[in-house]
Formats: C-alpha cells, sequence, structure tokens
C-alpha cells in the first residue's frame, strides 16, 4: 500500500523492508517432517502401482508417461522411488513378475516370445537377459518346469480328484528325493 505513494528514492527501503517481514513470517514455518515425505513416497509409489498394474503391457510405459498421467514433477517420481532401485527398475520388475507368471501357468499356452510381447518387451534378447538377470535362469526354463510340473499320470478318464492325489503324490516324491 505503502508503494504507490512512496518518494522513488522510498522504494528500495521498502522492497528491503517488506522482504524481511516475509522472511520472518517464513522462519516460523517447521521444517518438512521425515514422516510426512515419507507418507508422501508411499502415496506416490501407491498411485504409481496402480498405474503400472492397469497399463502392464504397454510398451510406452515409461517414467516419463507415468510421471505425466499422474501428474507428478519427474522429481517427486524418482525421490519415491530413489530407495526401491528407481521407477524404470520397478516397472520392469512388475512386468518380469507378470511374465513369470504367464510363463508358470499350466494355461497359458502363447509362445516365450508372445508373453514378453504382451507385458511390454519389444526385444526378446532384451526380455532373457532381465529375465535371467531378475530370477537366475532363462524364461524357457520357466516355461519347461510349468509344464513337467503339471503333468500328472492319472490316466485320461481320471476323475478331477484323482488328478488331485496324483499330482499331490507326484510333488511328495519330488520333495522326498531332494531332501534325500
Amino acid at each position: 500500500q505503502q508503494m504507490a505513494t512512496a518518494a522513488p528514492s522510498e522504494i528500495p527501503l521498502l522492497a528491503r523492508a517488506t522482504g524481511k517481514m516475509l522472511a520472518a513470517c517464513l522462519s516460523g514455518l517447521p521444517a518438512a517432517r521425515p514422516e510426512a515425505d515419507a507418507s508422501r513416497s508411499r502415496s506416490v509409489r501407491l498411485r504409481v502401482s496402480r498405474l503400472v498394474g492397469e497399463r502392464l503391457g504397454d510398451p510406452r510405459l515409461t517414467p516419463d508417461l507415468v510421471a505425466k498421467e499422474l501428474g507428478l514433477g519427474r522429481s517427486t517420481l524418482y525421490r519415491a522411488f530413489a530407495g526401491i532401485g528407481g521407477v524404470a527398475g520397478y516397472i520392469q520388475r512388475r512386468q518380469l513378475e507378470a511374465t513369470h507368471a504367464a510363463l508358470s501357468s499350466e494355461s497359458d499356452l502363447r509362445s516365450v516370445k508372445e508373453i514378453a510381447h504382451r507385458f511390454g518387451f519389444a526385444s526378446p534378447s532384451h526380455f532373457t537377459r532381465a529375465f535371467r538377470k531378475q530370477f537366475g535362469h532363462r524364461p524357457l526354463d520357466v516355461r519347461t518346469n510349468a509344464t513337467e510340473r503339471f503333468r500328472v499320470d492319472a490316466g485320461d478318464g481320471a476323475t478331477p480328484q484323482e488328478r488331485l492325489r496324483a499330482m499331490v503324490l507326484r510333488r511328495s516324491t519330488m520333495t522326498e528325493l531332494a531332501e534325500g
């Protein structure tokens, strides 16, 4: 209010006084609490987790897309995932876990390449390297183990209960062999 009627020589004094008043007002604010930052990061990770789950098969799913979709700043997004390997690493882990589950499924008859493509991996060689790094074995090994695990020698005309019994017996025998 004073600046409108102040003489030109008084304006620098008024500006400094205003700056000092603002600084004094803001210095009384409490500093950001670590718990608030942690809570904010959990909230961001939860929102990202939901979005990634919905868009898991989208090959365009990148940290930039996530930030844009959720209206987050890149620094906020990266800060929330800094302690768990980063946003890109989180997205890739979720994609790899989904491919592992699909490859382990008896009912999913798609090829390894099709499953990898379904969950956002454009390059089969990149997928295989990432999968091996994450799980310690090849994707094809998971598929082979899944078909062996679900094979049951209970006969073609066996009831579901007989098939289950044969599977349990086979698994317990395999466990005994592994332990003995």
